[in-house]
């Protein structure tokens, strides 16, 4: 598990490799790598307290659900995103 006190640009590449893994159609057997990398941004994010990229993060698990074929999570990190956006005050365009 890539841990936070390895410095954010280790981070931030954990990022970079699950948005890369999951685009480049991976799919299944990125699995462990790209939810890694989603414990990663999480962890930066809470240490960081960039609460404006959990809209983000909670985007990127749906796509990783999505990827994974779980259905209900993709469902509930859908609504998690909602949620995040509507707490940092952006309104959805309709």
């Amino acid at each position: 598990m890539v841990a936070v006190d390895h410095g954010i640009s280790r981070d931030r590449g954990a990022i970079v490799a699950l948005k890369a893994l999951l685009l480049r159609g991976h799919g299944i057997a990125a699995r462990e790598p790209a939810a890694v990398a989603l414990d990663a941004a999480a962890a930066l994010i809470e240490h960081t307290g960039a609460r404006t990229m959990v809209p983000a993060l909670c985007e990127w698990r749906t796509e990783f659900a999505a990827v994974v074929g779980d259905e209900a999570a993709r469902l509930r990190w859908l609504r998690e995103a909602s949620q995040a956006y509507a707490e940092i005050g952006v309104v959805p365009a309709l």
